[in-house]
């Protein structure tokens, strides 16, 4: 499976590879710092099963990026990562397009166990 990891934190980045491997050593992962990143990405690795989006990036509004995703790799699962998880974010996210089964607002210690899950559409 092949990942692409869209976060312009260099720690987000690696903190999420280390947990990304240690889950699944398999995984093949990508990583992008901001939106021109991101769609070269994207035209070099066509074949990415699903793109983890952080929707603070410099230079471009997130959800901005998020429509452009899901306009241009329409069946491209896209995992929303966000600090912010109010109502107003979630439903603007949900709105462009993004699928969710739920946000993962729980516990640090229980989040490693919950990462193992990613509900489909």
């Amino acid at each position: 499976m092949k990942i692409l990891i869209i976060d312009d934190h260099p720690l987000i980045q690696e903190a999420l590879k280390h947990v990304l491997a240690v889950l699944d050593p398999t995984l093949e992962l990508v990583q992008a710092q901001d939106a021109s990143d991101a769609h070269a990405a994207l035209s070099r690795e066509p074949d990415t099963d699903l793109i983890l989006l952080d929707l603070a990036l410099p230079g471009c509004d997130g959800f901005e990026l998020l429509a452009d995703l899901r306009r241009e790799w329409p069946g491209m699962p896209v995992l929303v990562l966000s600090a912010t998880h109010d109502r107003a974010t979630v439903a603007h996210a949900l709105d462009l397009g993004w699928s969710c089964r739920g946000a993962c607002t729980c516990p640090r210690n229980r989040r490693r166990r919950s990462a193992r899950y990613v509900p489909g559409p």
